[in-house]
């Protein structure tokens, strides 16, 4: 969504909901979000540490093998790229699993958010009817995404990392939208919406939420096992092909 997007869909749910949804965007939250996101804190240790150790690993190999003029020449020509390929990618494989983390924590924030909104869905004034409760409240997600989650998770990773960060943010953009269509609770039926029930079915739509976001970590983690697939299995190649040569120097 655009600026004025935005703003449209902030007075929408004024207007409608009597909710100010600028509320939840504040200091607490932006910390929340800052304390979830840890990828920004280990992305450069856990690519630099693993290749370190593999540097230490080749230069220790000089004095523990037995190596002879020509082993030596292999042994200087090849293992520095098979042992800093191995601690490369064992650092990329633990990016990619502490990112996972770090996305399933954020949706799992952005749930909690919601019921809080929901709460106060339920608290409106005594006698204010919401016509149609399934659109109020999918209204009510689109919100809490666009005009909470997006800015102070972007704004958390444009804090944390001075190079790369709009990559990132691109990519949670993308999985916070698909998010968004997939959580669609006009879908959903409710008949009835006097004051009295109103309650229960807001207490029903918090459990569906709950319901959802099982649905969607499995998603995401479905996307992430596709992702580490490859790098494990030619992290197995590499590591193979490092023990081969070891043995056979």
């Amino acid at each position: 969504m655009d600026k004025k997007e935005l703003v449209e869909l902030s007075k929408k749910i004024k207007s409608q909901l009597n909710i100010d949804i600028e509320k939840y965007k504040n200091e607490d939250v932006l910390l929340k979000f800052t304390e979830i996101l840890i990828f920004p804190q280990y992305v450069f240790k856990l690519v630099i540490w693993p290749i370190i150790i593999s540097l230490l690993a080749f230069i220790l190999g000089f004095f523990i093998l037995d190596l002879s003029i020509l082993k030596l020449i292999l042994y200087i020509l090849l293992g520095p790229l098979l042992f800093n390929l191995t601690g490369l990618l064992f650092g990329v494989y633990l990016i990619i699993t502490k990112i996972k983390e770090d996305f399933l924590s954020i949706i799992n924030y952005i749930f909690v958010i919601l019921k809080e909104a929901l709460n106060d869905l339920d608290q409106i004034k005594e006698g204010k009817s919401i016509e149609n409760l399934n659109q109020s409240i999918n209204l009510l997600l689109t919100g809490v995404i666009q005009l909470v989650a997006i800015p102070m998770i972007t704004k958390a990773v444009s804090n944390k990392i001075i190079f790369g960060s709009k990559i990132f943010n691109y990519l949670i953009v993308k999985i916070l939208n698909l998010l968004n269509k997939k959580l669609d609770f006009t879908k959903m039926k409710v008949v009835s919406v006097n004051n009295k029930e109103k309650s229960d079915i807001l207490k029903h739509f918090s459990n569906s939420i709950d319901s959802i976001s099982k649905n969607l970590e499995n998603i995401i983690s479905s996307v992430i096992g596709a992702i580490k697939y490859p790098i494990t299995f030619i992290l197995f190649l590499v590591s193979l092909t490092l023990i081969l040569f070891l043995i056979c120097i």
